[in-house]
């Protein structure tokens, strides 16, 4: 059972894409958001959070916040083709893809001792393999619910086996 049914008989890879992946990654770092969200989304906010509400409970508040920064672009066209329209499935698929990567990204950025590279890095890839997805199979264009339960269940694993500390350690000297 497949979970974009008809994806993979769709495949299509030209070379001059494959050969531009590289340049796209680059272009979609510096322009897609990450190189300019992370700073504020991890480099300051999820500290915070984590310090104030420890760290599931200030992600949760993150991931619904960096959710919510979204909403904007849900007005343009290929934004809201892409993630489901702004309708309710698709502003909760959303939701919870969102909610998901921010436990990810927690996850990997506290057991990095802060690293804000690993943040942009994470959500860079999370970006590109979204329109990376969309190039190779076009059959599955516009479908996100496949994508967001791998990694909502990743996000639930990461919180099941680390008991919701997701690799926190809280800092010695306090953040004001």
């Amino acid at each position: 059972m497949a979970l974009v049914p008809g994806a993979f008989s769709s495949v299509s890879l030209p070379l001059s894409t494959l050969l531009l992946l590289p340049v796209f990654f680059v272009v979609l770092l510096v322009t897609g958001g990450p190189l300019l969200e992370e700073p504020g989304w991890r480099g300051f906010a999820l500290p915070r959070l984590q310090l104030r509400w420890g760290p599931l409970v200030g992600t949760l508040i993150l991931g619904v916040l960096w959710a919510g920064w979204h909403v904007p672009q849900y007005f343009t066209p290929v934004f809201a083709a892409t993630n489901g329209g702004l309708t309710l499935p698709g502003v909760a698929i959303f939701l919870v893809g969102a909610v998901s990567f921010s436990v990810i990204i927690t996850w990997a950025f506290n057991h990095t001792k802060a690293s804000l590279l690993i943040a942009i890095l994470i959500h860079q890839c999370i970006n590109f393999s979204q329109g990376l997805t969309t190039t190779i199979l076009p059959g599955a264009k516009n479908n996100e619910v496949g994508p967001v339960f791998v990694f909502a269940l990743a996000a639930l694993i990461i919180v099941l086996a680390t008991r919701g500390r997701l690799g926190y350690t809280r800092p010695a000297e306090s953040i004001r």
